[in-house]
C-alpha cells in the first residue's frame, strides 16, 4: 500500500512492477565460480567483471577492468543490460560471499540470454583476502 500513496506523489512514480519485487525464481540455476578461475579469466581477457555495490564503493577499489552496475540503478533502469554482449562471460560480484544482489543480478542476466554469466563465490571480500589484485 505505501508504494501506491508514493506513486501519486513522485514526480516520476514506480512502476507497477517494482512494487512488490519477487526475484526468488531467479537466483535457482545461477552458476558460482572460485577466486582462482575467476582471476584466471579475467587477468586472461575472458571474462568482465560486473561490480553491483553501490558506485562510490566501485570507486573506492574494485576488480581488475570490472564494470560498475549497481544493483539500485538496474533496478530503476533494467535497460542498461543492453550495453552488455550477451556472448561475453560476466562474472558478478558484490562485497559479501553469497550475496543475494549478485546472484539475482546474474540470474536476470541469464533469463535474458546472457548464458555465460557466473557469481563470485567469495565475493569482493574474499578477492581482498586472497591478496588479488585491484583497481583505484
Amino acid at each position: 500500500m505505501g508504494g501506491l500513496i508514493i506513486n501519486q506523489f513522485h514526480a516520476n512514480g514506480i512502476r507497477w512492477a517494482l512494487l512488490s519485487p519477487d526475484f526468488s525464481h531467479t537466483t535457482n540455476s545461477v552458476e558460482f565460480i572460485n577466486l582462482p578461475d575467476a582471476f584466471s579469466l579475467i587477468i586472461d581477457g575472458q571474462a568482465i567483471a560486473i561490480d553491483v555495490r553501490e558506485t562510490d564503493a566501485f570507486e573506492i577499489d574494485h576488480l581488475p577492468g570490472a564494470i560498475s552496475m549497481p544493483w539500485q540503478q538496474f533496478i530503476r533502469s533494467p535497460e542498461i543490460i543492453s550495453q552488455l554482449d550477451n556472448e561475453m562471460t560476466y562474472i558478478i560480484y558484490c562485497f559479501d560471499p553469497d550475496c543475494y544482489e549478485a546472484k539475482t543480478f546474474a540470474g536476470l542476466l541469464q533469463k535474458n540470454g546472457f548464458r555465460k554469466t557466473k557469481v563470485l563465490y567469495d565475493g569482493f571480500s574474499g578477492w581482498l583476502e586472497m591478496g588479488l589484485p585491484i583497481e583505484p
